[in-house]
């Protein structure tokens, strides 16, 4: 299996002011790509395949500022070993869209979005956990919440989310 890590980390590392880097529809094996400041996301069609335990598509800001804008858009997340296929942390205005996400084994979460996230919106994905074997673990989308005030580690939706909050719905092939 070729590394295509370094090869796309550079083409996603050129798409300043916020363009876009295009799949074609090819697949690549990587190891962790990170989305930053200025970079406008990854779209699809195309397959990224999981090589180790790091996140795949990590959407990160910078020395405290917030990267905004990115989209990743119909790809296709094979996880292999990697427990976090995207995991997006002190991003703003975050679109994740018509993904597929599959292979994902005990401990693995699909979409991490972490405390610092503004405006995100996940729509449109798929997440396959592996049908032949039985998990103990498996989280789809996780959404960690900042501290409500007056109650250490308490969630508080209507601090966090902007009416309305929306649903998610559960396919009935998916367990």
């Amino acid at each position: 299996v070729t590394d295509d890590t370094a090869a796309l980390q550079q083409a996603l590392d050129a798409t300043a002011n916020d363009r876009l880097l295009f799949l074609n529809g090819k697949t690549y094996a990587i190891r962790g790509l990170l989305v930053g400041p200025g970079m406008g996301g990854i779209a699809g069609p195309g397959t990224l395949k999981g090589l180790d335990k790091k996140p795949m598509v990590v959407i990160r800001g910078d020395r405290g500022a917030p990267t905004r804008d990115v989209q990743i858009r119909g790809i296709t997340f094979e996880a292999g070993p990697s427990l976090h296929p995207i995991l997006a942390t002190d991003a703003q205005h975050t679109v994740i869209e018509a993904c597929r996400i599959s292979g994902l084994r005990d401990g693995s979460r699909g979409i991490s979005i972490d405390p610092g996230c503004l405006h995100t919106a996940i729509r449109n994905c798929r997440i396959e956990a592996p049908r032949d074997k039985t998990l103990e673990s498996i989280v789809g989308i996780v959404v960690a919440s900042p501290k409500t005030p007056g109650r250490p580690g308490a969630f508080d939706p209507a601090g966090y989310f902007s009416p309305p909050v929306g649903q998610v719905k559960f396919l009935e092939e998916t367990t």
